[in-house]
């Protein structure tokens, strides 16, 4: 008897098995096009943190070697055997302190950012008083907490009217001779300052917010009324007035303002940098964050509860008459950074970082005293960043800017 080896094969296992090879093919094709998806996302991750480190590459590089780059854009390989690290290092001045892009070649990525200097001078951080064959007398609650470099008198302890000294005395490992020569302006920055001074305004304020970005072309420079308020200005803008008050209800961050007369009202808080042919008054309780600096060549006072971040600097071109003060500070004012005064500084409050003075005088309603600091107090701080107007040296990062 013979037999069969074969059965047949109901249709409806056929139809099963097709929908089952289907369902599998789909889960296969699937889990390919996941993978290709993840292997998409990693690649680009990883091709996004390499652009990342090679910006930082390039900062680092610019920050601590400056003095290679002599162009406004200079080309730049992060990794010679890496052509896609190439790099354009894009600098300009930017107030007292510089704009310094990064641009990776290959992509076009940008990044913008404020930079500084971080040291104030060659002659380093802390208090200078140039030579002027006299000392430098301590009185009341002052307190020079860094290195000092002073006539070679050096500090003496004294008193004014009925205030004895009562600080800190100052240790003479931390006295050293300042010489005859006091710290100019560098010559780039003197030619950045006249240029500034000889800008042209193109338009009027405008009364909506506007914020520009730093990379790109020329400034928007805009012409102000004799006073600003309710405006929103951020970026690359400067204003330019003759006389100029800023009040409190305008919202303003990292803009130039280019004057002969400048009021900053009370309780105004921003962020500029401001120039001045004359005089800059600071109002009460006014806070302008880093990085922000007042440059005037007649005088900057600065008054009750107001705090500067950044700098102060002060340069009278002509000399002074000792009655005539370049710098005025209340003993309850704050200035994080530099105050650097080319004439004559009345010096009271805090300041946390350096000191740069030609003539320390302290002025009373009754006269004044010639080389005194009376209530004043000198921090050392090495995390601030200075601007760009004794030393041109290493760099450092203030902050991110808008592309």
């Amino acid at each position: 008897m013979k037999h069969s080896l074969s059965r047949p094969i109901k249709a409806g296992i056929l139809s099963t098995v097709m929908v089952v090879s289907t369902l599998m093919l789909l889960a296969v094709a699937a889990l390919f096009s996941l993978w290709n998806i993840d292997s998409f996302i990693f690649a680009r991750t990883q091709y996004e943190k390499a652009q990342r480190n090679d910006i930082e590459s390039a900062y680092v590089i610019y920050s601590t070697h400056p003095e290679c780059f002599t162009e406004e854009t200079t080309p730049l390989t992060i990794f010679p055997d890496r052509p896609r690290s190439k790099v354009l290092i894009e600098r300009e001045p930017w107030g007292l302190y510089e704009r310094a892009s990064v641009i990776i070649e290959a992509t076009k990525t940008i990044s913008t950012r404020i930079m500084g200097a971080r040291i104030p001078s060659k002659e380093g951080c802390g208090f200078f008083h140039p030579e002027n064959l006299r000392s430098v007398t301590l009185s009341g609650n002052t307190n020079i907490l860094t290195e000092a470099h002073l006539p070679k008198n050096g500090f003496v302890y004294g008193q004014m009217n009925t205030e004895f000294f009562c600080g800190e005395k100052v240790p003479s490992d931390r006295m050293k001779p300042a010489g005859n020569v006091f710290p100019t302006p560098l010559a780039e920055i003197t030619e950045t300052l006249d240029s500034m001074f000889s800008l042209q305004p193109a338009a009027p304020i405008p009364q909506e917010h506007l914020s520009v970005a730093f990379y790109g072309d020329h400034p928007f420079v805009f012409q102000a009324s004799e006073q600003m308020s309710h405006c929103g200005l951020a970026g690359k803008i400067v204003v330019v007035a003759e006389k100029l008050e800023i009040d409190s209800t305008c919202q303003i961050e990292d803009i130039v303002v280019i004057c002969s007369n400048l009021v900053i009202k009370k309780g105004f808080e921003g962020s500029l940098q401001a120039f001045a042919r004359d005089t800059v008054c600071i109002e009460p309780e006014v806070h302008l964050y880093y990085p922000s600096g007042i440059y005037a060549e007649k005088l900057v006072e600065i008054s009750d509860h107001s705090i500067i971040e950044g700098y102060i600097a002060v340069n009278q071109k002509n000399r002074q008459e000792i009655t005539e003060p370049g710098y005025l500070s209340s003993c309850k004012s704050l200035v994080r950074g530099l105050v650097y005064v080319n004439g004559n500084a009345h010096l009271q409050g805090i300041v946390s970082g350096s000191v740069f003075v030609k003539e320390a005088v302290h002025y009373t309603p009754n006269g004044y005293y010639r080389g005194i600091l009376h209530d004043f107090t000198l921090l050392e701080n090495k995390d601030v960043t200075y601007p760009l107007l004794l030393d041109n040296g290493k760099r450092r990062e203030i902050k991110w800017v808008k592309q």
